[in-house]
């Protein structure tokens, strides 16, 4: 154990906070860590009682209740005369969404064309790797990009990136180029596949193919977004296959985009498809919910409108899975507060003039609690009530996991929500039998099998109601 430390010395304290961290960070993720953990300060070290400041009463609440216990036992670790940790709210933190007089006003600025910067759509100079939010679902394609970025032509060539719409590809891609850019007599050039489409059309139209082939096969780094838009352009894809092979054999780098893996390609030439497996394949999956709210708090930042930890967690709970819906929802949200002249913004705000938002995410809330709560009492042979009683036994903690778990993801409702067509449980119970499901579905490939099997046959019952 460490020596007791002095109380009131500020010095000591955030020493004694500093070599804590350390232990904390082993303990939880980076997503976690970056996004609850980092803003903390200490504040005080009295009579045992180690004071930590949050940006609000909602981030105190929050860091409390999932954290408290990781944080206490790393600062005792360190001085054992500590006895409590409390989370304390900075004074004067309620105005977080309010008194904002030029917020929205920050446009992303569009880098012109110049032989060093490239050409095409232009990079966006706001996507870089240093905001780009990592979490679980994205970490390893960030990795790769980022390694990608440090030795082009080198590290994973090409790098082929998929996911659905909205998971940050666009943003992966574009921060690999902004990153290569600044190298002198760096040729860059980031565009859709339809534009390279457009392109080499234009170029048969005016006998231009050579300057079209030079123009390309001369980059240093090649983006293309949304490469399955060539399948069944049989002269496009020739052209670029060539391109592709220029680009390679002189170890330059070309980085792809899709919406899914390259076997899965329609309508694309076999030799297209084994080029783009040469490299790297890495998927991007939707952000969970911390990774949203990350990443919507980063967001709004870059707006100049930030937000309160119980609006952005709101906010990313209720619009899930796609960024730009999300990021749709913070822009109207600003728009509006400007509109109404909103100083404080609120939940009750936020239902009525995002409810398109939450009504697109939540179509399928025909299904309800109770349909839910009937289906796995049937499938698990255990009556409803045992469902929503805090009864341990194994035989009932299982169909009742399933059946918050169903109700996630179904229903979309909130946590509170949920824990109260749950027997009143509370949010954070709610939330830990989401995660521990989750974890459990990553980490046992039978349990996932199990969980799918469990899920397509709810949908095949649903489907004949």
């Amino acid at each position: 154990m460490g020596k007791p430390l002095t109380t009131n010395n500020l010095s000591r304290t955030g020493s004694l906070w500093t070599d804590a961290l350390k232990t904390v960070k082993i303990r939880i993720n980076p997503t976690t860590y970056n996004l609850w953990i980092e803003p903390l300060i200490p504040a005080s070290l009295e009579e045992g009682l180690f004071t930590v400041e949050t940006p609000d009463a909602f981030f105190a609440g929050w860091v409390q209740n999932h954290y408290g216990e990781i944080i206490l036992s790393a600062v005792r670790s360190l001085d054992s005369t500590i006895t409590k940790v409390v989370f304390s709210p900075k004074k004067h933190s309620d105005d977080l969404a309010g008194g904002f007089e030029s917020f929205g006003s920050q446009k992303p600025a569009s880098l012109p064309y110049s032989p060093k910067n490239g050409f095409g759509v232009n990079l966006n100079p706001l996507y870089t790797f240093e905001n780009f939010i990592i979490g679980d679902s994205n970490r390893l394609a960030h990795a790769a990009a980022l390694s990608v970025a440090q030795s082009p032509g080198t590290a994973y060539n090409p790098l082929f990136i998929y996911g659905q719409v909205g998971v940050g590809k666009t943003h992966l891609m574009q921060a690999v180029g902004n990153f290569i850019k600044i190298q002198v007599n760096c040729k860059v050039a980031y565009l859709s596949s339809e534009q390279f489409l457009n392109e080499f059309i234009e170029s048969l139209q005016k006998k231009s193919t050579a300057q079209f082939r030079n123009k390309f096969r001369e980059l240093d780094l090649l983006l293309i977004d949304d490469i399955q838009f060539i399948g069944g352009k049989e002269e496009t894809q020739r052209e670029f296959f060539h391109t592709f092979n220029a680009l390679y054999d002189y170890h330059k780098q070309v980085v792809l985009s899709s919406d899914r893996p390259p076997k899965e390609l329609k309508n694309l030439e076999k030799r297209l498809v084994s080029r783009f497996e040469w490299g790297l394949v890495v998927d991007i999956q939707p952000p969970d919910l911390e990774t949203r709210v990350a990443i919507l708090n980063n967001k709004a930042l870059l707006k100049n409108f930030p937000l309160s930890s119980e609006i952005s967690f709101y906010l990313a709970e209720k619009i899930e899975g796609n960024v730009r819906l999300l990021e749709g929802a913070l822009n109207k949200l600003i728009a509006c507060a400007g509109l109404y002249n909103k100083k404080t913004i609120d939940v009750k705000f936020i239902e009525e003039i995002l409810q398109d938002f939450i009504r697109k995410q939540h179509e399928k809330q025909s299904i309800t609690f109770d349909m839910i709560q009937e289906w796995v009492s049937n499938y698990f042979n255990v009556k409803v009530s045992d469902l929503k009683s805090a009864r341990r036994q194994q035989s009932f903690v299982f169909p009742r996991q399933i059946a918050i778990y169903l109700s996630r993801i179904f229903i979309g409702a909130s946590l509170p929500q949920i824990g109260e067509f749950f027997g009143g449980k509370n949010h954070t119970t709610i939330l830990y039998t989401c995660r521990k499901i989750e974890d459990k579905i990553k980490n046992n490939v039978n349990f996932k099998e199990e969980i799918e099997r469990i899920i397509n046959k709810f949908k095949q019952d649903l489907s004949k109601i």
